[in-house]
């Protein structure tokens, strides 16, 4: 106990240090860089690349990013680790309402951009992944939201994740893509069930994992888009990837805003408040996997991808 005191005021006096360079043009950068770091940015690029580069990559992207962040929540939970301004509230430039250890902006960035590199695979992008999670970090020991033991464990885990994705990915992949819809369907539902299972508190990547796995499987099923063409034989031009991208990002921008306000409006003291946010989170990830694509193709902006064997 004593040691775990010693680290947690050497955080402090690190934090501390770090601070004595601010300045509100830098806290604004920063606070910028953070809020990015929180899910925007991440929505921003995986919209692009389901939408308009490659459905397959976006969709792999998609769940990684939301494993991750599901699994931040749940070892958050069972780390219950304070703030360092719950330590010395001096040091406080933002706060939080989650455990700090590990941390979340630093283990998803990690994930994220390292994902996203492994992709892309050319070196500029590991180097930039690894320079994008450096500034992140930073940001959040600056404004003392986290100690350095929580950037460290965001890291620490964020690499299992990567791991785990880099192992087993393409087996996992091979085998639903040989199984049935029902049995596709099925695991969707196992998975995002055990999620909310081990850490009930979480309903929305357990929601989000359970819309984006069923919308994929029923939209490659019913209404498969071909992310590549607007019409058959026509390569997709620059002003359609621009309309497609408006398009489907004010929908499921719409969908955000009603979603949220009918969350809220239920409220948290309401017995049906944790099912309510359950069912839109699944509702936002079906709606960016299924009826976006089905909404390009009724408009001309998608093609209709030819029926494969999908039983």
């Amino acid at each position: 106990m004593e040691n775990i005191q010693e680290i947690q005021q050497w955080g402090v006096n690190l934090i501390k240090a770090i601070q004595t360079i601010e300045h509100p043009v830098l806290s604004a950068v920063i606070v910028f860089i953070t809020n990015m770091g929180a899910g925007t940015l991440y929505l921003l690029i995986l919209f692009y690349i389901f939408w308009c580069v490659d459905d397959r990559a976006g969709i792999r992207l998609s769940v990684l990013t939301v494993f991750s962040a599901w699994m931040n929540g749940f070892l958050k939970v069972i780390f219950k680790q304070p703030r360092p301004y719950d330590l010395d509230p001096s040091v406080g430039r933002a706060l939080e309402s989650s455990y700090g250890f590990p941390s979340g902006h630093a283990q998803s960035v990690l994930v994220f951009f390292m994902g996203l590199a492994s992709w892309l695979k050319k070196p500029v992008f590991y180097i930039t992944a690894v320079l994008i999670t450096l500034v992140m970090s930073f940001t959040r020991l600056y404004l003392g939201v986290h100690f350095p033991t929580d950037i460290f464990g965001g890291w620490i885990a964020g690499f299992i994740v990567l791991g785990l994705y880099w192992l087993f990915a393409e087996r996992i992949i091979k085998v639903l893509e040989a199984a049935s819809i029902r049995f596709r369907l099925i695991i969707s539902a196992a998975v995002s069930f055990i999620m909310l299972l081990l850490n009930p508190a979480d309903v929305k990547m357990s929601g989000i994992f359970l819309g984006l796995g069923m919308g994929y499987t029923l939209m490659l099923r019913f209404f498969p888009f071909d992310v590549k063409k607007k019409k058959a034989g026509d390569a997709l031009k620059p002003v359609t990837i621009v309309l497609r991208y408006i398009l489907g990002a004010a929908c499921t921008g719409v969908i955000l805003f009603l979603g949220t306000a009918v969350i809220d409006r239920v409220g948290e003291a309401a017995a049906s408040y944790r099912i309510v946010a359950f069912a839109v989170h699944v509702l936002v990830g079906a709606v960016v996997t299924a009826g976006i694509p089905w909404l390009f193709i009724q408009t001309g902006l998608a093609a209709r991808k030819e029926q494969t064997a999908q039983s």
